[in-house]
């Protein structure tokens, strides 16, 4: 049976090219689906350069049509704090207390800056993050919002990765307990 565990979705937690987007108007959705479970926090790589930027982190739940999501959690502003004197950099991790219920195929995703990205010629297949840029407005709780259509269109400059996830607490990781048979008594 499966054993309950924490994972973490989302991309590698990296220094990247680009220690954040300039602009502030900028959406970006991970397409990688969560499990269903409790989302217990967001986490960024912090590299020099990100210090004070803000941004907002959402859980966005698929509508059912086409590159259109239901907000289903907004963590309000984060800041990205000051590293260490020194560092090179690290991950920071923003709990969401209380944790977020979140349903398998949810994603998350987040507006603003200080996420460092890689960036990748349009067209390559080697970024992985959906792009929304200018979105002028933040999604708010409860909302809809439609990539592709006003106020959020789809960014087709670059390919990009940034560095952003979440860890989820699931019932069902898909790790299983040990089992054996016993000797003797067959399969």
């Amino acid at each position: 049976s499966p054993m309950p565990g924490t994972v973490s979705i989302g991309n590698p937690l990296v220094a990247r090219a680009a220690f954040s987007d300039g602009a502030t108007s900028v959406l970006i959705i991970i397409p990688k689906p969560l499990p269903t479970g409790t989302l217990e926090n967001f986490q960024i790589f912090n590299q020099p350069g990100s210090a004070g930027r803000t941004f907002r982190a959402y859980v966005l739940r698929p509508t059912g049509v086409l590159n259109q999501y239901q907000v289903v959690a907004n963590s309000g502003v984060l800041t990205v704090p000051t590293l260490p004197i020194g560092s090179s950099g690290q991950i920071e991790t923003y709990p969401m207390l209380p944790a977020i219920a979140v349903q398998a195929g949810d994603v998350i995703g987040f507006y603003g800056r200080g996420i460092p990205f890689s960036y990748f010629p349009w067209g390559s297949g080697s970024g992985t993050d959906t792009i929304s840029y200018p979105a002028p407005i933040a999604p708010s709780l409860g909302g809809t919002l439609t990539i592709g259509v006003s106020p959020y269109p789809l960014f087709t400059g670059t390919e990009r990765t940034y560095s952003f996830s979440a860890s989820v607490y699931t019932l069902s990781t898909g790790l299983r307990k040990f089992v054996d048979g016993l000797p003797g008594l067959g399969p």
